[in-house]
């Protein structure tokens, strides 16, 4: 079955803590949170923790050429791989099989009831129910 997987990269505090006083201490795409989505599943010999290492050699890449100018100015020469990101920043996962708040809502309403979620439904966009 395939799934939409929900990546989110955040700093460590050794890092964010390094940034402070320069010019990159604000940079979502540095500190994060920064949230990456990845169709996964499917007929496919990659495991969970296969794409989890693809996405923390990705993210070190992503730094190292197109985040601007932190990379060796501030983490050194920063080596292509996973250590270097399990060194400064973490990773968590979510295997998602709802894409939407909508999609939710909705199994929630088919469950219980119109009647049920009719107060939440300016977040859905229904309005009046």
């Amino acid at each position: 079955m395939r799934y939409t997987a929900y990546y989110i990269i955040r700093s460590k505090p050794e890092l964010t803590a390094k940034l402070v006083g320069t010019q990159y201490a604000d940079l979502e795409a540095l500190v994060g949170p920064l949230l990456w989505t990845h169709e996964q599943g499917g007929r496919t010999t990659f495991t969970k923790q296969d794409h989890i290492v693809a996405v923390k050699r990705l993210y070190v890449e992503y730094v190292r050429n197109v985040v601007p100018g932190p990379e060796a100015v501030i983490l050194g020469n920063l080596l292509a791989g996973e250590e270097p990101f399990d060194e400064w920043w973490t990773l968590e996962v979510f295997d998602g099989h709802h894409n939407t708040v909508a999609d939710a809502a909705h199994e929630v309403e088919e469950v219980i009831g119109p009647d049920a979620v009719a107060a939440l439904s300016p977040i859905f966009g229904k309005g009046n129910a």
